[in-house]
């Protein structure tokens, strides 16, 4: 069966000013995308879903609208009726949106499997006690910008909680859709949130692929594994996960040609081997853009300015997160194009998870749920797709340079290219 890329789909929250405050107008287009798979689910076919966040809380301005949280969440809990769904789900939501949870573990019963490692909220809390150190131990909450000051004050709690990783995966399997047909999976960086419609999230949709279909389903199995052995009392590690996720990536399952997953926690990040190839055959006909809601790992900013170094055209978007504070001047040492997306509170963040490659005719595409951080890849369910699809290549560059030139120059005045 021909492999089929449906998207990528995007939220763009555009700025608009109303009563003279600048503020965020919700972009629903990927919301829109995900309600129409749920919508298209056959009865007697399987779904298989994990996220880190499922609130269906809806804001009464919004009430009423076809496409909001408590709207999407309805319509799969009606479809799970007539269809096997089960879903994994982080204790993030849990914990803090227990009323959407209840009405689908309401709904699906023991289908519903919720991870208890109860893991912490921003991807590397170490980065944040390191600058709490370099501060001189001292902070002052009264002085930290607003949305910063919530990540400070719970610093103890997340550098404790880091150790544990979390369930940080944002997919659905769908066995048969009436709309696309069998084999259908639905991955991104959005997470089911009313949050997320004020923030640069994507989403990508492929269908056909039997070989993905089935690799996926291995590691959707693994994760609730792990989680069922935590909630027995067993210990979780890393390592042993790691077995099982040999399995996901291989599992005697031959690769498609046009699509690959890979699946974390892991020992080595597949991603990072391909840049190690780009930084040996970089040169002036190289082009790389990153856009990365989180951006720790010290590793692969030299990797981004080695091949910077070697002529290659490269243009780097973050997310406003403390976190990223040393990786950003890394960059900038580098010389590197870096723009640091700023937001108001939730809103305008810059969330997305994708790395795009160009050399000659060659492009490259990387998406998913995988943040640059050290717990993405060791600690947390964590999954990225790779695709040579040109079209797929395309609409990533297009959203990228749209928020790129939306938000002008990067704050060293470095010539947009």
């Amino acid at each position: 069966m021909n492999v089929k890329f449906l998207g990528p789909y995007f939220s763009y929250p555009e700025v608009q000013t109303v009563d003279k405050k600048t503020t965020y107008k919700a972009s629903f287009e990927v919301f829109e995308r995900i309600h129409d798979l749920f919508k298209n689910i056959k009865p007697n076919s399987v779904v298989r879903g994990a996220a880190y966040m499922w609130g269906s809380h809806t804001p009464k301005y919004w009430e009423g609208h076809e496409h909001t949280p408590i709207v999407i969440a309805d319509t799969l809990i009606k479809k799970s009726t007539v269809a096997d769904v089960q879903m994994v789900l982080d204790n993030y939501s849990a914990e803090n949106h227990k009323e959407s949870v209840d009405e689908l573990q309401e709904a699906i019963g023991d289908n519903l499997t919720i991870d208890n490692r109860k893991g912490a909220n921003d991807p590397d809390a170490r980065t944040l006690y390191q600058q709490l150190k370099l501060g001189g131990g001292k902070f002052n909450l009264k002085r930290q910008p607003k949305n910063h000051k919530r990540m400070f004050a719970n610093l103890a709690r997340l550098k404790k909680d880091m150790k544990k990783g979390y369930m940080h995966d944002k997919f659905f399997l769908f066995s048969d859709l009436s709309h696309i047909g069998s084999n259908t999976i639905m991955i991104g960086s959005a997470n089911l949130n009313y949050t997320q419609y004020f923030q640069y999230n994507d989403i990508l949709v492929v269908q056909g692929s039997e070989a993905l279909y089935k690799q996926f389903q291995i590691h959707w199995k693994n994760i609730k594994f792990a989680i069922q052995n935590r909630l027995r009392g067993g210990e979780y590690v890393a390592k042993e996960t790691q077995a099982y996720l040999v399995r996901s990536n291989e599992a005697n399952i031959p690769s498609d040609p046009k699509v690959q997953a890979y699946f974390y926690p892991r020992r080595t990040c597949p991603l990072r081997q391909e840049m190690k190839r780009w930084a040996e055959e970089a040169d002036n006909d190289t082009t790389i853009h990153v856009a990365m809601s989180f951006f720790t790992q010290k590793s692969l900013a030299n990797l981004l300015g080695k091949i910077h170094d070697k002529s290659a055209r490269m243009r780097i978007l973050l997310g406003n997160e403390p976190a990223n504070v040393l990786t950003t001047s890394r960059l900038h040492s580098y010389n590197i194009p870096t723009m640091t997306i700023k937001n108001d509170d939730w809103k305008g963040r810059m969330h997305h998870k994708f790395v795009l490659y160009e050399k000659g005719d060659k492009t490259i595409t990387w998406m998913g749920s995988y943040n640059f951080t050290h717990a993405a890849l060791s600690k947390n369910d964590e999954t990225i797709v790779r695709t040579e699809d040109k079209v797929v290549h395309k609409k990533y560059k297009d959203q990228f340079n749209k928020i790129w030139y939306h938000h002008g120059l990067d704050l060293r005045g470095t010539k947009i290219m």
